[in-house]
């Protein structure tokens, strides 16, 4: 991203501020994806560049979780101003392993020529997004521990749990969602429950229901 030299007071903070705040490359459709087997092990991460000039996107693949098994997707892209920009990723062979993939997205730095200022101070802004990617076989082994108005909970499976948590009213599946996303095998979460609400109603992608009354 660009380089800032900043002289100290309100100036240079103000500057600061008008620097962080000029994006450059953004995801747009999510910090999870997840892929239960069965479905296609393809999908693909939106960028937009938010700034007012032509910049390159830099992707590196990193592990997270499990068995790797190798992720083809580009390594750079380039995107014009204001650009929008879906990059594709596969994963080319079929195996039922559990895995986890992040990948990471920053914009690519431009060095300009090296100036000397008495008093300045060099900054070099950059954002980088981490994009986590799920691939495996989804259960609902889940436990629920309370601990007053918060609840824990734990995958207690080997498989992934991919759902949401809602409110528990009057036995049924309240209106309020308090979280969702992707537990790994051995995660635990902790969500507060409102005081009003019975009790957690956990709901997996396929539907499956763990419950549980406030004690």
């Amino acid at each position: 991203m660009q380089l800032a030299r900043l002289r100290g007071g309100l100036l240079g903070a103000a500057s600061l501020a008008w620097l962080c705040a000029q994006g450059q490359v953004v995801v747009r459709n999510g910090l999870s994806h997840f892929h239960s087997l069965g479905e296609s092990a393809k999908g693909v991460i939106e960028l937009y560049n938010a700034s007012d000039q032509a910049v390159t996107a830099l992707l590196s693949v990193d592990s997270l979780w499990g068995t790797q098994r190798s992720i083809q997707i580009p390594s750079e892209v380039a995107l014009d101003a204001g650009e929008r920009l879906e990059v594709p990723y596969i994963w080319p062979t079929a195996d039922s392993s559990s895995q986890g993939t992040r990948i990471y997205v920053t914009a690519a730095t431009s060095e300009d020529a090296p100036i000397q200022l008495a008093g300045s101070v060099r900054i070099r802004v950059s954002t980088r997004y981490a994009v986590d990617l799920y691939r495996g076989p989804i259960g609902d082994e889940v436990e629920l521990r309370w601990h007053g108005d918060s609840v824990e909970v734990t995958n207690a499976g080997p498989n992934f749990w991919v759902g949401t948590c809602f409110t528990l009213q009057e036995h049924e599946r309240g209106a309020q969602r308090i979280a969702s996303g992707v537990l790994r095998p051995g995660d635990r979460r902790t969500w507060v429950l409102p005081p009003e609400s019975d009790g957690v109603w956990l709901e997996n992608v396929r539907g499956q229901v763990t419950a549980s009354l406030r004690p």
